[in-house]
């Protein structure tokens, strides 16, 4: 909980076999924001037990496109607008005071806050 991907790009990357692709991107994502990710994108790919050229082409292309898109973003520093507006939220109310609530348990992550101001 110590947010050390603040202000960090990131993709999440999900393979599936039969079911539940969406499902574990969205806990990714989910993960990556309460970090304090900027997410860039999501690749989620379904690997069935033989997969066609054309699969296994689309998915390279569209990580490709993805891997462009970090690049971009990196390197144009691009804020996305709902993403920080959901972290300070997800912060002010989730983490600090459950984490503050159990001070004996995160003392390192509160000293570590208190290092950063």
């Amino acid at each position: 909980m110590e947010q050390l991907l603040r202000g960090k790009y990131a993709i999440s990357v999900a393979t599936y076999e039969n079911y539940g692709g969406r499902d574990s991107a969205k806990i990714l994502n989910r993960l990556l924001s309460y970090s304090g990710a900027i997410i860039s994108g999501t690749i989620i790919s379904r690997k069935k037990s033989e997969s066609s050229s054309k699969e296994n082409y689309q998915l390279s292309k569209n990580i490709h496109k993805l891997a462009d898109k970090l690049y971009e973003d990196i390197k144009g520093k691009r804020k996305y607008i709902f993403q920080p507006i959901k972290h300070f939220i997800i912060f002010k109310i989730g983490i600090k005071p459950f984490v503050i609530k159990n001070a004996d348990q995160y003392g390192g992550v509160i000293n570590h806050w208190k290092s950063k101001i």
